[in-house]
């Protein structure tokens, strides 16, 4: 039967008096309210992506990289089979060292751990910011225990859950080591917003550095393994908008006689604009290129049995 055009015309104004004006606006602001809650298949099915290729590999990793997206977004490990990216998207100290509590006894050739620590590490606890519902999926899928009970809301908690519990198997490439490139980055804010919230965090009370200190002295002392911090690199916008770096990472440069070694990149002329995604993050290029220079160091040590006592400034 032919449809006459002016008809099919009527029947789409009858349709617009029943169907809300708004209709995509409410569909629109439902999808931002499941991003917001942390609650969206994307994020869901990254954070289970990294926990299947982590189990796939956790026999064989000799250095695991810890931290938040940071880390995740630095070191690259297409080329590197003995390498595994753990660094997950707003993860704290606490989660890196729970991260690492629970399944550094599987790990049995882990060799080196590598943790990022960034502006706003020092006093950041995921927790206690907008960002909390991270943690349920981390805790879902890595089996990590919140740093605080009673601050998330068992009701989000539990949709959150149901949501996990819909993800379907995720294949991985056999190369797939936590890495993966990036597409998308933060520019939807001004460089001094965004080192206003990281300042902020840096300085947040009581801060974080508790977790640090157990977590080097689980990992050199206990496990006898050599501990990395990595204080990662930035825009020369970010940096100029910031105090300068010994105010932002004093006691994290007081650390450098517990037995680790900290590889200083952040004001390092070895990077430039272009090596970056946004004012913090590191692209595909930066990444491969950072990953080249911490290997090197890693190399160095090994040959040379330093007793990684040393802070390695990269100026």
């Amino acid at each position: 039967m032919l449809i006459n055009y002016d008809n099919l015309m009527l029947v789409k104004k009858i349709l617009k008096t029943f169907i809300p004006k708004n209709l995509l606006a409410i569909r629109a602001e439902y999808y931002k309210r499941k991003r917001n809650m942390f609650m969206d298949e994307i994020f869901l099915s990254y954070t289970y992506k990294k926990k299947l290729g982590f189990i796939k590999n956790l026999k064989n990793i000799e250095i695991l990289i810890l931290g938040s997206s940071h880390a995740d977004d630095a070191i690259f490990t297409k080329n590197n089979k003995n390498l595994f990216n753990l660094g997950l998207t707003s993860s704290d100290i606490y989660l890196s060292y729970k991260l690492y509590e629970k399944y550094s006894s599987e790990m049995n050739k882990l060799k080196n751990l590598i943790f990022f620590c960034s502006v706003f590490s020092p006093g950041f606890s995921l927790i206690k910011t907008e960002e909390k519902y991270r943690l349920v999926a981390y805790k879902y899928f890595f089996e990590i225990p919140y740093q605080e009970n009673e601050i998330i809301d068992k009701k989000i908690e539990k949709l959150i859950i149901n949501n996990c519990k819909k993800i379907k198997e995720i294949k991985i490439n056999e190369d797939y080591r936590g890495y993966s490139k990036k597409n998308s980055f933060i520019t939807n804010m001004t460089v001094e917003e965004r080192v206003k919230t990281h300042l902020r965090e840096n300085r947040r009370q009581p801060n974080q550095l508790k977790w640090l200190k157990k977590f080097i002295e689980i990992v050199t002392t206990e496990d006898n393994r050599s501990f990395y911090i990595v204080i990662p690199p930035a825009k020369k916008s970010y940096i100029e908008c910031l105090p300068n770096k010994y105010q932002l990472f004093d006691e994290i440069y007081n650390m450098s006689d517990c037995n680790i070694v900290i590889i200083d990149f952040y004001d390092s002329p070895l990077f430039d604009d272009s090596d970056f995604g946004d004012f913090d993050h590191l692209n595909e290029n930066g990444a491969k290129k950072i990953t080249i220079e911490i290997l090197k160091r890693i190399e160095i040590d090994s040959l040379t049995k330093n007793d990684n006592k040393e802070k390695f400034d990269f100026n």
